[in-house]
């Protein structure tokens, strides 16, 4: 649980300027978006694009492998 909030910390105490790779990273970059909101920042497209798309592709990635697990036998035999 602590982990996902250090770069939120660390960005309070030493503010960045967002780079377009911060954004695809989770929790990274929605943080650097609420706070580019919160200050009434302009947004890119390309910046939204790099956070859903990041974001879309991580849900995919872990929907993915569940249902590769899932699909196996044991896990009905197990039960």
């Amino acid at each position: 649980m602590f982990l996902p909030m250090l770069p939120t910390m660390y960005l309070m105490v030493s503010p960045v300027k967002t780079q377009l790779w911060m954004l695809a990273v989770p929790f990274l970059g929605q943080n650097q978006l609420i706070l580019r909101i919160l200050r009434n920042e302009r947004i890119t497209a390309m910046e939204w694009a790099a956070s859903l798309g990041a974001g879309l592709l991580l849900a995919g990635l872990v929907w993915w492998i569940a249902a590769r697990l899932y699909h196996r036998e044991q896990l009905a035999a197990s039960g």
